[in-house]
């Protein structure tokens, strides 16, 4: 797991509210001949670990074992990218539901509450829902002016 801020203060200041950190998180796997990250930014990534460029995780939780194999997940991820590329959604879809989402397909334990629920708590603060209701209205702007 990867605090965006970097355990620095001022994303809890810059919230107006305490957090512990916020997360981007990944799942690594261990298979007996390959390790393998994977991340979601928008769309599915599968990298080696720790060479995303969120760099050295910040934290790591062991999940178990998985029983499927490095080829049938892979394939898996491929047969179910168009799903997840382009369909980021803080609040909804993002990195850390999709961890979630692989560590159940993996057979593996669900991430706890808090940590999926996160980003919904940080988008009820002030400062967030200032920023999204401006980001909402650029969107609104560059979609009236595709049109055009």
């Amino acid at each position: 797991m990867y605090d965006i801020f970097g355990g620095r203060s001022i994303g809890r200041i810059f919230l107006g509210k305490k957090f512990q950190a916020v997360w981007h998180t990944s799942i690594v796997v261990e298979w007996p001949n390959t390790c393998c990250e994977i991340w979601y930014d928008n769309r599915i990534y599968v990298s080696p670990p720790e060479q995303t460029p969120f760099r050295t995780p910040d934290e790591k939780r062991l999940l178990g074992t998985t029983p499927m194999p490095h080829v049938t997940m892979i394939a898996y991820l491929e047969s179910v990218d168009d799903e997840w590329t382009g369909h980021y959604d803080l609040a909804r879809r993002n990195c850390v539901h999709f961890s979630d989402w692989v560590a159940r397909r993996l057979h593996l334990p669900a991430l706890p509450d808090d940590l999926v629920g996160q980003a919904a708590e940080v988008l009820q603060t002030p400062v967030a829902r200032l920023v999204l209701a401006t980001l909402h209205m650029v969107e609104q702007l560059r979609g009236d002016r595709a049109r055009l």
